[in-house]
Order: structure tokens, then sequence, then C-alpha cells
């Protein structure tokens, strides 16, 4: 089996690893204190939330929606590994996908449960290239999906925006145009054409390229994925906000962004950067509160994590057979 410790592609050297806990650190602070910043502005709000009686049926269904969303966006990742022609079954597909999403709260930036992922896929010695690609194509789609979403939204309310909104939605546009051109350079083969592991990644753009059909799915499934975060958003504000207002529309436009948010590269989630940026967004749309609206979605967040860690607890011998399995002449099959 390959070893992950003895592998080149790994730093090795004692400064990196010292240096990685203090960064770390750095980060939980900076986190913290935005937050601390964040609850000391609304301390008001929070207390009025603390004080009165939430809407415990829209926070039980809010998580139910969440949780499908995962459980979602985990089967599209095993659909996009599949493509490739790597052999995971689903049920270790899910169970390291579930591990991944401990993890992103856990390592600075949504994509450090990736790392876990692609150290676990390393160990069955698929080519490293074919292991990172499955990721970055997934996050690309997850992308797409999420600003379509928000795309969606801002033009079919264009007429009734004002400015700031509509400067959201041309972002976005921006942002939906820059991934396809990068999609569509990945598939053409044209990313990676003088590299040194040219033959994994230009087999990687043939794969991608003849399952067009299926990329296209799970776009509409990563726009499916973010719905359900959106609704799921929108139910917890209700829940711990009954000052509420505004409908799921402004939701469509602001909350894609806010999730956006939580990809800096600050540990739980970028915790106490997305409560400010939620809050700064929801002003634009009439939201009495974003800030504290986001702090209530971290209850989802952290509610599933807790959970991801209990199944990670109770399968850890499942995992290590997994990483042990002979997978020689697997892929062939």
């Amino acid at each position: 089996m390959h070893d992950l410790t003895s592998s080149p592609d790994r730093p090795q050297s004692a400064r990196a690893r010292k240096r990685s806990p203090l960064a770390t650190m750095v980060l939980l602070a900076i986190g913290f204190g935005l937050l601390g910043w964040s609850i000391a502005q609304n301390a008001e709000p929070i207390r009025q939330c603390l004080s009165g009686r939430p809407d415990f049926g829209l926070m039980a269904l809010a998580f139910v929606l969440y949780s499908v969303g995962m459980l979602a966006a985990f089967v599209r990742w095993f659909g996009l590994v599949r493509m490739l022609g790597v052999p995971i079954p689903l049920t270790d597909s899910l169970r390291l996908s579930i591990v991944g999403s401990l993890f992103n709260l856990v390592i600075p930036g949504a994509v450090g449960g990736d790392l876990v992922k692609a150290g676990y896929l390393a160990r069955m010695d698929i080519p490293k290239t074919r292991v990172f690609s499955s990721m970055v194509i997934d996050r690309l789609l997850g992308l797409l999906g999420l600003f379509m979403l928000a795309a969606v939204a801002g033009v079919s309310s264009w007429a009734d925006s004002d400015a700031p909104v509509r400067r959201l939605t041309l972002f976005v546009l921006i942002m939906i145009a820059a991934l396809i051109g990068t999609l569509g350079l990945i598939f053409s083969g044209v990313i990676g054409r003088n590299s040194p592991r040219t033959r994994e990644l230009q087999a990687m753009s043939a794969a991608y390229r003849g399952h067009l059909a299926g990329v296209g799915f799970w776009v509409l499934v990563s726009v499916g994925i973010h719905a359900l975060n959106t609704v799921a958003f929108y139910l917890m504000s209700r829940a711990i906000l009954p000052e509420l207002q505004i409908g799921p529309v402004p939701h469509f436009q602001v909350v894609p962004l806010v999730l956006f948010s939580t990809a800096a590269p600050i540990p739980l989630g970028a915790i106490g950067f997305s409560e400010n940026v939620s809050g700064y967004l929801f002003r634009n749309v009439g939201h009495p509160n974003g800030a504290v609206a986001m702090m209530g979605f971290r209850l989802l967040q952290y509610a599933f994590a807790a959970i991801a860690a209990v199944i990670y607890a109770a399968n850890w011998k499942a995992m290590r057979d997994f990483v042990d399995r002979d997978w020689t002449g697997a892929e062939q099959s």
C-alpha cells in the first residue's frame, strides 16, 4: 500500500509541522474575535432570541432539509468519482464524505475535509491526479450550482431590486461565467496539457467529457442542494427571529453568497467572518438581523458535524479496513 507518510507530495520539514498548529491557533483567534465582535454588535437581538421561545418545529424541519442536502452532496461526489473509473462502493464513499464534512469545520477553509478524503483514497493506490481532480470538479460544480441559484433569484427580481442587490447579482453572473470557462478548459484538456502527469489529466478530461450529461445532472443537483440549504436558513431565521418580515426570495439572493463566505480559511466554517458577511449582505434586503440568522444556521452545521463525529467513531474499524483493503485489479473489474 502507498504510505502517506513517505509520499514525496507531503511536506516533511519540522518547521512546516510546527507552523501549522500555530497558524491554526491564529486563525481560530481571528475567527472567535470576529464572532465576539458580531455578538457584541447584536447583543440585544441575541438576548431577545434567548429570552423567547424558538419554534422548535421549524428548527427540526430546517435540520432535516440541511441533512438531506448534505447527503445529496455526498452522493454527487460518489457519482463524479465513479465517472473516473474509481471503484469505490457507495457505502465507503458516504463514510469518507461524512468524515470530510466533519473535518471541513475543523481544518481552516471549506475544503479541509477534501484533504482528509484524499489521504484515504491515496492509500488505495489510485493515481493522485484522479483523486484530486474528482474533488476539484466536485467543488467547481458545487460552486456553479450555488451561484446559479443566486442568479435565478437575482435576475427574476431584478426590477424590484435596489442598486446593492443588483451589484450582487452582477457579481454572481461574473462568477458563473468564470466557473463555466474553467470547467470548459478542464474538459477540453487544455489545463495540464504540459504537465508531467499529462496522461492522468488527459484521462480525467476525457472521462468527464464523455459524461457531459452526467456532469450537467450533478450541476442541477447542486442547485437543489443549495436550495435546500437556503430554505433551511430561512426556516431557522423564522424560528429564532419572530420579527422577520421578508420571504424566501431575498434569502435565495443572499444566502448563497453567505455560504460562499464559509470557504474563508478560518476554522469552524469561517466562524465569525460569515456572521459579519451575513449581517452586511442581509441589510440590503430588509432582513432584521442576518448575523443572528447565520448563528442559527450554525446550529444546523454543528449538529450535523456532531452526528458525523459519532458515525466516524462508530465506523473507525470499517474505515481502517477500507484503506487496508487489497484494491489491486479492482479498477479494471
